[in-house]
């Protein structure tokens, strides 16, 4: 790399090893098979928390596993059906019940294969969670909403 040339969001979450983690890897094949709009969410968010965790200055391992978090963070949207992810008019009701339950099935499915850093998994199960509590799955908010709900106003701002 050129002297002066800082990494881009790319370089930083490969040279992380975040994706060379066969599980991650694997969970991010099977997002890519399931819907490339959500594989590409992934990994822009993936990008975006690698710089950021640099810029912030947090320890490799911290950005690792900052950065497999994100990576994974809808994992749960591989269970969510194709056609209501893909939904080009507004969700119903029900629609937005079924689609509010991705961060509860990724989790679940995360600790279900074992092996997973529990911080990473509390942040795929509550990166929807907001300050003011009216987030989503556990309504957390105020001191019961720690680093998860902080991280996750950076990650949901970024577009898919």
């Amino acid at each position: 790399m050129p002297l002066g040339r800082q990494p881009c969001g790319r370089e930083r979450i490969e040279s992380s090893t975040s994706i060379t983690d066969a599980r991650v890897q694997r969970w991010l094949t099977l997002t890519s098979n399931h819907d490339t709009a959500l594989y590409r969410h992934s990994r822009h968010v993936g990008e975006l928390t690698a710089v950021f965790a640099a810029t912030l200055g947090y320890s490799p391992y911290d950005r690792r596993r900052l950065v497999q978090a994100a990576l994974l963070h809808d994992i749960g949207k591989t269970y969510i059906s194709l056609r209501l992810l893909t939904k080009p008019e507004g969700l119903s009701a029900k629609e937005v019940q079924e689609m509010r339950l991705h961060p509860e099935i990724g989790y679940t499915a995360l600790v279900t294969e074992g092996g997973h850093d529990k911080h990473m998994l509390e942040v795929v199960r509550h990166h929807h969670e907001r300050l003011n509590g009216s987030g989503y799955p556990g309504g957390l908010g105020g001191r019961s909403c720690q680093m998860p709900c902080g991280w996750s106003l950076y990650v949901t701002s970024t577009p898919r």
